[in-house]
């Protein structure tokens, strides 16, 4: 179930979570609503 609360991260707060982890290589295309 923990993969939920990733998208749901992913979708409300983006713009903190998915950078931060796109900028450690991470999370890269893990977040439909992010840019990068």
């Amino acid at each position: 179930m923990q993969i939920y609360m990733y998208i749901y991260i992913c979708i409300h707060a983006h713009t903190h979570i998915c950078i931060y982890l796109s900028k450690r290589q991470f999370n890269r295309g893990h977040c439909p609503n992010s840019p990068w």
